[in-house]
């Protein structure tokens, strides 16, 4: 175990829409609420690739106003812990979380939220935890962890242990991907059997909300893509069926699955497109929920007649499903290692971090489910 600074190779965004750089970054000794962690995979998500497309800002989110380092879906091993951290050792596996918890204030108390008062990522995000080798300059990891770099400091509650008997590279998803779009389903909107269920994007996080809508006994659930090769992946995950909404000659995606469903009782948007989120919020029965998966741009809104909800109309909108992190990954993992749970099938490219610019262009094309870039520190 180290106590020094480590000198390692990180992605870095300098302005938005243009390519990340691989330079030398320094990690610092972890201190007390600290762990250092030496990452082995993260995934390439959506959420990271706005910002390398240009279609999000970096000053929208605090204290973002330089250079940054993305990543956030992530697995790795613990290289040494600050003085004072007595659950983790070096050694162990953990899981990054995007949505840590303090476990001391009145939001991790409560039941109906898994967003903490003080340690989330939009507080841990101004926070530098990485310095430019080569002039000393504070680097932001985004959401407080910028985890495209071999090695990470991470505040303690941004790291969840898990069982290390699940295969570590491709537990990585587990921490986004999976969660995420599982809890939507499992949690947010809370499916019940004999339902009726779409789910507009059947990518990374689309699919996992179709399995979760799968092992909550939904009756119909439907993809909807307009990636007539997504349905393969879809129909092994639980869709009964896939719809293209440019198939349907001219006819409205919410008017067809009215007219054969009479609404569906839940509508997922795993895009974060205004449009999508639309046209699913049409798409429900009078009692119907609508889930908001999809991270959306900046100023996105949803106008809707306050005479919808006394129906029984809904909208919930959550991160990561509102589902706590430690139990979170905690069941996911355990569900994986018990082959409950087909992570491996989800991982459809591998790609060192030098490469990590080709990963976000084959994520741009839509010819992944998801990618990780692997590690050699």
């Amino acid at each position: 175990m180290s106590q020094q600074p480590i000198i390692c190779k990180a992605a870095i965004i300098y302005k938005e829409g243009t390519p990340l750089v691989i330079e030398d970054v320094t990690i610092d000794a972890p201190k007390n609420g600290e762990v250092r962690v030496k990452m082995v995979s993260a995934g390439i998500c959506a959420s990271d690739a706005h910002f390398v497309w240009g279609t999000a800002k970096l000053n929208e989110w605090p204290g973002h106003d330089g250079p940054a380092v993305l990543g956030h879906e992530g697995a790795g091993i613990v290289e040494s812990v600050g003085p004072d951290v007595t659950n983790l050792q070096p050694g162990d596996h953990v899981l990054t979380t995007f949505m840590p918890a303090c476990r001391d204030c009145p939001y991790c108390a409560s039941p109906l939220t898994n967003f903490c008062a003080k340690e989330n990522l939009i507080a841990l995000g101004a926070i530098p935890n990485k310095k430019l080798t080569k002039n000393g300059q504070n680097l932001i990891g985004l959401a407080g962890l910028g985890i495209y770099s071999q090695y990470s400091l991470l505040k303690l509650s941004q790291v969840v242990k898990i069982n290390p008997a699940a295969p570590l590279v491709n537990s990585a998803i587990i921490s986004c991907a999976v969660a995420t779009g599982f809890y939507a389903a499992r949690n947010q909107a809370n499916v019940q059997p004999g339902t009726t269920a779409a789910v507009w994007g059947i990518g990374a996080i689309g699919i996992n909300a179709i399995y979760g809508c799968k092992k909550a006994g939904a009756k119909n659930i439907i993809g909807v893509d307009i990636n007539n090769e997504k349905k393969a992946i879809g129909e092994e995950f639980g869709i009964t069926e896939f719809v293209n909404p440019n198939e349907l000659g001219g006819k409205p995606v919410d008017q067809y699955l009215k007219e054969k469903y009479g609404g569906v009782d839940y509508a997922f948007d795993c895009l974060g497109n205004k449009f999508v989120i639309e046209t699913a919020y049409k798409s429900l029965s009078v009692f119907g929920t609508l889930a908001l998966v999809g991270l959306a741009p900046s100023g996105t809104e949803l106008v809707l007649p306050v005479s919808d909800t006394l129906t029984g109309k809904k909208v919930a909108g959550a991160f990561m499903g509102n589902k706590d992190c430690d139990s979170a990954y905690t069941e996911l993992t355990e569900m994986y290692v018990k082959g409950e749970y087909d992570v491996d099938r989800l991982v459809t490219h591998n790609f060192k971090l030098e490469q990590i610019n080709e990963a976000f262009q084959l994520l741009k094309e839509g010819k992944c489910i998801r990618s990780l870039i692997i590690f050699d520190a």
